[in-house]
């Protein structure tokens, strides 16, 4: 589906699959481009680690390969951090 209205109003259009990659593969190189490599972000959540996609390792992922032979892209390694940076920025914001 393809979102053809403004954020929120729920237009969408149904696309073939090839058009969906074809986007995503536009955007990326786009960002790529302008960027470089380090504005790509895999973030691995509870919500994508187990999917097929990810599968259970995201290392091993078929997203995370793509993104290694793409070039590369900011990677996280463990949890603790990215947990540690939520508590301090959430704890920020109640002051």
């Amino acid at each position: 589906m393809k979102r053809v209205g403004k954020r929120g109003e729920g237009k969408f259009v149904r696309i073939s699959w090839q058009e969906a990659l074809d986007t995503l593969a536009d955007r990326l190189k786009s960002v790529v481009a302008q960027y470089g490599n380090e504005a790509v972000y895999i973030n691995y959540s509870s919500g994508i680690v187990g999917g097929n996609i990810t599968r259970s390792s995201p290392s091993a992922s078929p997203v995370a390969r793509l993104m290694n032979c793409y070039g590369g892209s900011l990677n996280q390694y463990g949890n603790l951090q990215y947990c540690a940076d939520c508590l301090r920025h959430a704890l920020h914001l109640r002051q």
